[in-house]
């Protein structure tokens, strides 16, 4: 680096991305090739085991009070702030976030994305300019607007769809929400305890179910979250019939996405060589109001593959196709799902 260097006597202003050793973490080396540049911003990272005095030598008078170049450190890589700063952090536990700065101010007003693991958060700091919201554990509202400005958030990723249910009303907590992420397959279980709440919010829903009666959780979704207009479906489909139930079902979808392996090739043969052969069995898709796409995926496997949608807005259809055939089907699905789960149940006791 100090040869490259030494080819552009004139250089004034230097921005550079390195991976290699933890030579490159000498700050008194880099106080000697930069003494005559007005910027110089750097993000380095390396596999080295570093000292805990990695920024002993970036905070000398030259780096703070001559230049005003402060430093931050995290989990082997070295950047310049504010202009490396990252823009993702876990609160979850005491960050490995360290910087020669005064205060973390200057790195935390950068960040719009935050993830939390535990319910115990380390961190003294309100920040205001999140995003999205990684929750991978159960925890309460309260904790959260004593966190951060809940106002801000527009993606919101949980575990279950259980832990919705500490952060209701969203409309009121969470006016900006727009996008919601469920990990974990949606199961009847869960419907039956947040069926009678509303999401009109939530305009893309990234979800998977539950293969034990999955029609009726299915149905319920399209009354929980009526307004959808992405949709990506994580549970591996085993038909084409999968893929009509949702893109009829959300009469807002203009987006879809879903997932499927070798098998579905197998059965659904016909689909995979002509994609518009699927019209004959939806009440929504016609000749030119979609455009279908199956690509490999390495998202949830080796040998996966998605499938995925783009439908244009439908004319307004009459009052027996908008609602009055949802209501008895949807009907018609909880009586099923009852029937079975009392069935079940006698039979489990018997």
């Amino acid at each position: 680096m100090e040869q490259f260097l030494w080819q552009f006597p004139y250089l004034k202003h230097l921005e550079i991305k390195a991976h290699g050793w933890k030579n490159l973490f000498d700050g008194y080396q880099w106080q000697k090739l930069t003494n005559f540049f007005t910027t110089f911003n750097f993000k380095f990272d390396t596999e080295d085991i570093l000292m805990d005095n990695i920024l002993d030598s970036f905070s000398t008078p030259y780096w703070l009070e001559e230049k005003h170049w402060f430093i931050g450190y995290k989990n082997g890589c070295l950047f310049s702030i504010p202009h490396f700063a990252p823009d993702h952090i876990d609160i979850s536990w005491q960050t490995s976030l360290r910087s020669t700065a005064l205060n973390h101010t200057v790195i935390y007003d950068r960040l719009n994305k935050i993830t939390i693991k535990t319910d115990v958060i380390d961190s003294n700091y309100y920040f205001t300019h999140i995003k999205e919201l990684i929750l991978e554990c159960s925890i309460s509202v309260q904790i959260l607007t004593s966190t951060m400005d809940l106002n801000q958030i527009k993606h919101l990723s949980v575990l279950s769809i259980d832990d919705i249910l500490k952060l209701i009303p969203l409309e009121s907590n969470m006016p900006q929400l727009c996008e919601l992420s469920i990990k974990n397959d949606v199961t009847s279980d869960m419907i039956e305890r947040i069926r009678l709440y509303r999401f009109s919010q939530i305009h893309k829903l990234e979800i998977g179910i539950f293969t034990k009666y999955s029609d009726y959780i299915t149905e319920e979704l399209f009354r929980l979250f009526a307004f959808v207009q992405h949709l990506i479906y994580k549970s591996p489909i085993e038909s084409i019939q999968t893929m009509i139930c949702f893109i009829d079902g959300f009469k807002h979808l203009s987006n879809a996405s879903f997932f499927c392996d070798d098998v579905f090739f197998d059965t659904e043969a016909s689909f995979c060589q002509d994609p518009n052969s699927i019209i004959e069995y939806s009440k929504r898709l016609t000749k030119d109001n979609f455009t279908c796409r199956i690509y490999r995926s390495t998202k949830y496997g080796l040998s996966s593959y998605g499938i995925y949608w783009w439908i244009e807005d439908q004319p307004s259809s009459s009052i027996v196709n908008m609602y009055w055939l949802p209501q008895q089907r949807y009907h018609w699905y909880r009586f099923k799902y009852f029937f079975l789960f009392m069935f079940h149940k006698s039979f489990c006791f018997n």
